[in-house]
């Protein structure tokens, strides 16, 4: 196994974990961008047509959502000790973020993912 297939997940998680720790709009933008990237990603790449591949690509998804969520709760919980506090960190709680990133990468992946499947299918009913 690549050892380093787990590396792009963890940047897109800290990205959206910076987005919305700086602004909700931010992490919604940024979840839009990480949504189409995971996407066109999974999507370029040689895979099979399984019940697996779907569900790891919807776990992965879940996965970056509750850890960008988690790092931005751990950063809104640091950053008052350094002095500093950011507006999206009064108004955004553990649970809203999550659905925050879910919403925003789920919905666009979601569309992208499906039409993906609906393409391969159209593909393979006209051979």
């Amino acid at each position: 196994m690549n050892r380093h297939a787990w590396l792009p997940l963890l940047v897109t998680c800290v990205i959206q974990t910076l987005a919305t720790t700086i602004s909700p709009y931010a992490g919604a933008f940024a979840g839009i961008c990480i949504g189409v990237y995971l996407a066109a990603r999974l999507w370029f790449v040689n895979h099979p047509v399984t019940w697996r591949y779907d569900l790891a690509f919807w776990l992965a998804l879940a996965g970056v959502s509750v850890v960008a969520a988690g790092l931005r709760t751990g950063i809104c919980t640091v950053l008052p000790v350094t002095g500093y506090t950011m507006r999206s960190c009064l108004s955004l709680s553990f649970e809203d973020a999550v659905w925050l990133h879910l919403g925003t990468i789920g919905y666009v992946a979601a569309i992208f993912w499906l039409y993906g499947r609906f393409k391969i299918w159209r593909g393979s009913r006209r051979r």
